[in-house]
């Protein structure tokens, strides 16, 4: 999915697959991403702040200036991000 410059604050995404999204310049800020895929997405410059990311899975995903400030990390699995 190319979702770049999406806008979905505050949304409940907990378990999405994201696999290989274009998430370039998205603002997820505020979201429930708790459990979502997101292995080999691309969220350069992704607002993923105040985020519910506990458990999310982002093996392989391009990071370059994404912002996780505030967010809950706990568990989420980085391997290989960039």
């Amino acid at each position: 999915a190319k979702l770049g410059r999406a806008f979905s604050q505050h949304a409940d995404l907990s378990h999405a697959n994201l696999a290989n999204a274009k998430l370039v310049d998205a603002d997820l800020s505020n979201c429930d991403l708790r459990g979502t895929i997101f292995v080999g997405a691309d969220l350069t410059n992704t607002n993923l702040s105040n985020c519910k990311l506990s458990g999310a899975v982002l093996a392989g995903a391009m990071l370059n200036g994404t912002v996780f400030e505030n967010s809950d990390l706990a568990g989420a699995f980085f391997r290989s991000a960039d």
